[in-house]
Parts: structure tokens; C-alpha cells; sequence
């Protein structure tokens, strides 16, 4: 169960740097009902990573129950 929980962990956090420009340099992270919330701060356009988000997270939601979802926020 450790393995499934940290294999999760890690497709969210590899999808946040799939483009592999590192253009997204901070997050903060928080859970709304059924959905955790991964905030960009002052990264615009986050399209790439939503996709690989969308495509990668299934290990996450199905360990932890909540969708994974990318906002990007004014810093």
C-alpha cells in the first residue's frame, strides 16, 4: 500500500514539470470536498501540466479519493 500511495504522489508531482522547462518554481497545496487543489503562483498558462495531470492521476484518485485539480493564482 506504501508503494501505490508514494507511485500517486509522485505521477502528480511529475506532471507538474511536464513540459520540462520548470516554469512552475512554487505550489501550495490544499483539499476542497472531494478535490485537491494544487495552486500555481504566478504561472499563467498551465495547460500542459493539466493534461498530464488529467492522464497521470488515476494511482492518486483511486488511493486517496480525490480529484487533482490546477489552478493557476496571481502572486
Amino acid at each position: 500500500m506504501t508503494i501505490f500511495k508514494l507511485a500517486g504522489i509522485l505521477r502528480v508531482a511529475d506532471s507538474l514539470d511536464r513540459s520540462h522547462s520548470q516554469r512552475i518554481k512554487a505550489a501550495r497545496f490544499r483539499r476542497e470536498a472531494d478535490s485537491f487543489i494544487i495552486e500555481t503562483p504566478g504561472v499563467e498558462d498551465t495547460t500542459v501540466e493539466q493534461l498530464a495531470i488529467s492522464s497521470k492521476c488515476d494511482i492518486f484518485q483511486e488511493i486517496y479519493g480525490f480529484e487533482v485539480m490546477l489552478r493557476s493564482t496571481p502572486v
